[in-house]
């Protein structure tokens, strides 16, 4: 028993220190000089226009076509050579965001996996008689949320905040390139990370860092890129759980309105936190906009169910947001964003996909048409009417 317990403690001993050593590498190589040009960023045409995503029909047959990746400056034979861009910053936020994510993983089941060597001579067995869970103490879970922290900070900090900060970008088009190198691998690190990332507090530290990255990129990145990630999202061949990749970004963006929340605590000061919550808020709308604008003409053509769920992610996320005391800014960005998924998928599926909280809608639309603002007055009292209009335009009567 002691052999095993000191086998158990020497292994725990060298995953955290690997760890260590990983993280301290990435933080090293963050900290190059000349980083954002080594990872040879897009430049992005100043008033490029992006053609939306199509539903598939016989004579439009573009539900196969891989989504087109922005509209950059430079000659597309360079895109073929080595390193590819962006190459160095997906690298290290690969790392950083892995590295956190089996913390989390290890934090909040208490345990990590055990493999047992020799296992991959027997392809007969199966992955899961070669590994078994290893029991974590208190001291070994402090010391995984810790590497947890450590690796979303350099991600965080000396990664995409110190970049975004670095004065030698200061104009508009140098902050999108910048953006644009941590787009990717920020939303797909999030949407494999939601469901761990779910079952930790809304306060947490961890939590709110990882969530802050993903609406900086979403609200710094060109929107060509944004809208090229989030159409990938729709492609059945990059997810291997039952889930969809889109309806579990929905679900990151209802965890970030959910943290954000907080930042009215005593963690932010009084003068800077209804800036940040405006700011955060506003991001999530515009990205549940464009979420629907790019992946809703794509899932009506599968099926109704996967639009069905769409409809209702993004319904229950603005419910939330709207829900809550806002500034006259965010509640008519949150209006506009209901406005457009009524337009985009039509009253019937709307009243469907509200479903038990159609009547929270109504109590929310008759307090804002009493609202002080008459902005948000006239926004509630145009979206109500488009709402009994659409309804009696395919149903007949209201």
């Amino acid at each position: 028993i002691d052999v095993e317990n000191d086998r158990i403690l020497q292994y725990l001993q060298r995953i955290c220190a690997c760890r260590h050593l990983r993280l301290r590498a990435a933080e090293k190589l963050s900290n190059l000089p000349r980083f954002a040009a080594l990872n040879f960023p897009f430049k992005y045409h100043p008033n490029s226009v992006y053609n939306s995503n199509e539903a598939a029909s016989w004579i439009n047959q573009n539900e196969n076509e891989d989504p087109k990746p922005g509209a950059p400056v430079t000659e597309p034979a360079s895109d073929n050579m080595l390193p590819k861009r962006h190459w160095l910053a997906e690298l290290l936020l690969d790392e950083c965001f892995s590295i956190c994510l089996l913390s989390c993983e290890a934090i909040v089941n208490g345990t990590v996996n055990l493999v047992k060597p020799g296992g991959s001579k027997n392809s007969g067995r199966k992955q899961s008689a070669m590994r078994q869970r290893i029991s974590l103490s208190a001291d070994d879970i402090t010391r995984h949320n810790s590497i947890a922290y450590h690796a979303i900070t350099i991600a965080y900090e000396s990664v995409i905040r110190k970049h975004a900060m670095d004065l030698r970008y200061h104009g508009e088009d140098a902050l999108n390139r910048v953006a644009g190198m941590f787009l990717l691998p920020v939303i797909k690190n999030t949407v494999d990370a939601v469901n761990w990332l779910s079952k930790l507090e809304p306060g947490n530290k961890i939590r709110c860092t990882w969530l802050l990255s993903m609406v900086y990129v979403l609200q710094e990145a060109p929107e060509v890129s944004i809208r090229s990630t989030l159409l990938s999202l729709c492609n059945k061949a990059q997810t291997s759980s039952k889930e969809s990749r889109v309806i579990q970004f929905l679900d990151a963006l209802s965890l970030s309105a959910s943290s954000f929340q907080g930042f009215a605590s005593n963690v932010f000061t009084t003068q800077m936190a209804p800036w940040l919550i405006q700011e955060s808020f506003n991001t999530v709308s515009a990205a549940s906009i464009v979420l629907v604008d790019e992946c809703c003409d794509v899932l009506s053509s599968r099926n109704t169910f996967e639009l069905k769920k769409l409809t209702e992610g993004v319904l229950d996320l603005l419910l939330q947001i709207i829900s809550t005391p806002l500034s006259s800014v965010t509640l008519l960005r949150t209006l506009g964003a209901v406005s457009h998924v009524l337009d985009k998928v039509g009253a019937a599926t709307f009243l469907l996909s509200a479903g038990d909280h159609l009547q929270h809608w109504g109590r929310m639309f008759f307090v804002l048409m009493n609202s002080q603002s008459l902005s948000v007055r006239s926004m509630a009292v145009d979206l109500m009417i488009s709402l009994f209009g659409s309804v009696y335009k395919e149903g007949g009567s209201i």
